[in-house]
Order: C-alpha cells, then structure tokens, then sequence
C-alpha cells in the first residue's frame, strides 16, 4: 500500500516537471487542412498526442478485457461446478463410512450429476449399495475398479465384502 502510493506521489510530480518543462518551451506548429489554417502551440499538440497514445492503449485493454470475459466466467463457473462435486463426494464417502445411507445416496446423486463419471463416484455409488442391501449393484461398480489397474486391489476387496 505505502508502495503504490510511494508511485502515485512519483507520478504527479514527475507529469509536473514534465508540464513545466513543456509550457516553457516556445513553439508553434501550423497544419494546412482542408482549406483550414490550425496554429497550435507545440507543447499543446505533444500533450495532445501522449493523451491520444495513452486513450488508445486503455481502450485496447478495455476491448481485451471484455473478449475474454467470456471465457474467465465460464472457466469459473467450471472450476465451481468441479469443486462442488468434489466437496460433494468428500461429504458422500465420510457418510458412507459412518453408515449414514440416506445423506451417502443423496450427496452420490450430487456428486455424480457435478463430476459424472469416475474412479471415486463409482466408489461411492458400490458403497450406497452397500449401506440400501443392492449387492448386484455394488458388485456391479466394485467389479469395474477391479478392472482398472489403479483400483483393482479396492475393487477386489469391495467384491470379497
């Protein structure tokens, strides 16, 4: 904070000098245009160029900032929806492994419709099984991780209980 207003302070005082140093100088510049004759002092037209540089640079990153709005929302809006099925099935498994079916199946069907697909939420699902009495169901998603190399030993294990 004292830092950005270390820089403020610079940033006046060094346009003051330059301000200064500008109105000091003399100079005028003449444009022919369209049958007009335009005097402008020098120092006046070099502001005006350094704010039109200075204009243009802002609405380039304004323009910028706004194309890629779009993407940063719903790269957001993903990251959400993944951490909220991730929060889900945490909260799913710690259910299911105190017994508690009805919280498991219900953060399960969560999970599942966040994140889809995998490892942990067929996991989950042969555990909610599990707890309603399905056992063709778990065998079912146990029998999957004893497929995959990664799980086997889990997916064996589930099948054995």
């Amino acid at each position: 904070m004292l830092r950005r207003l270390i820089m403020i302070a610079l940033l006046v005082v060094v346009a003051g000098f330059a301000t200064s140093f500008l109105m000091r100088q003399d100079g005028v510049t003449v444009m022919e245009w369209l049958g007009y004759r335009i005097e402008v002092r020098t120092s006046l037209l070099a502001v005006a160029g350094l704010v039109l540089i200075i204009a243009v640079v802002m609405l380039d990153r304004l323009i910028g900032f706004l194309a890629g709005l779009p993407i940063r929302l719903s790269r957001g809006l993903k990251q959400r929806r993944h951490d909220a099925g991730h929060q889900a099935l945490a909260l799913g498994l710690v259910a299911a492994s105190v017994g508690d079916r009805r919280e498991a199946g219900r953060q399960e069907k969560k999970a599942r419709r966040l994140i889809g697909d995998g490892m942990l939420t067929s996991l989950l699902t042969a555990q909610v099984a599990t707890l309603d009495g399905k056992t063709d169901v778990a065998s079912k998603y146990f029998t999957e991780l004893a497929e995959s190399l990664d799980t086997a030993y889990f997916g064996q294990a589930g099948l054995m209980r």
